[in-house]
């Protein structure tokens, strides 16, 4: 099972198909120089993980949950994981998507989660010029067991929000 794992830094990924500059900036993944932007798969049960340690009883000196920024055209998340997790103090973390087109398939998870007293993670999803499409038991999920607020969750699509066979968005 591919994992991509940071304990309090930042994950970016951006697919491009043009030259340019990626630029991470304090709070975004600036693609604006490209022309084309290319497609970003995640698949094959993958898990992108951002947390304020490696474990719920590990303890942990970091303030910072993290980030992850994906870009892309095309964004499909297939049988796959993306987390933001709190388990101690830390500051939220942030879930950041942004492509003409989202798919979330195939019991896929966005998840910002805190059991501690931090609040849960920031997920933002924006399809530019189509919808974002949640199918087969996919969801996002932000919850809490701990005294913190759970998840905030935003979504931005060009025409609608489509949720089919059993997708499902918590708050």
């Amino acid at each position: 099972m591919p994992e991509v794992r940071a304990v309090g830094g930042r994950i970016n990924i951006a697919a491009v198909n043009s030259k340019g500059k990626v630029i991470p900036t304090t709070d975004d993944l600036d693609v604006s120089s490209f022309t084309t932007m290319g497609n970003v798969t995640i698949n094959q049960r993958s898990k992108v993980f951002m947390s304020d340690s490696t474990s719920s009883s590990e303890s942990s000196e970091i303030n910072n949950t993290g980030e992850i920024f994906i870009r892309g055209n095309q964004i499909l998340i297939d049988h796959s994981y993306i987390y933001a997790n709190v388990y101690h103090y830390a500051s939220p973390g942030k879930i950041n998507l942004s492509g003409h087109y989202i798919s979330i398939q195939n019991h896929s998870r966005i998840e910002g989660y805190t059991s501690g007293v931090g609040n849960g993670a920031t997920i933002n999803l924006e399809a530019k010029d189509n919808d974002i499409y949640f199918d087969n038991n996919s969801d996002i999920y932000g919850y809490t067991t701990g005294s913190g607020n759970g998840a905030t969750i935003t979504l931005t699509e060009g025409n609608n929000k489509r949720i089919l066979h059993g997708g499902v968005i918590i708050p």
